[in-house]
């Protein structure tokens, strides 16, 4: 029973940090499109600008 429960939680635990890796994954990936979003909203202001 108790070799049971350890692997269990190896499982656990294991799960567990590959759900914050892919977290932390994600989150860097929406912080790169905002940060394209951003910049493609300054050069549309840059731009529009210009032409006036």
């Amino acid at each position: 029973m108790r070799e049971r429960l350890e692997a269990l939680n190896r499982f656990v635990a294991e799960a567990d940090a590959a759900a914050v890796k892919a977290r932390d994954e994600a989150k860097a990936s929406l912080k790169g499109v905002s940060q394209n979003r951003n910049a493609a909203k300054t050069y549309q202001n840059v731009s529009s600008n210009r032409q006036r």
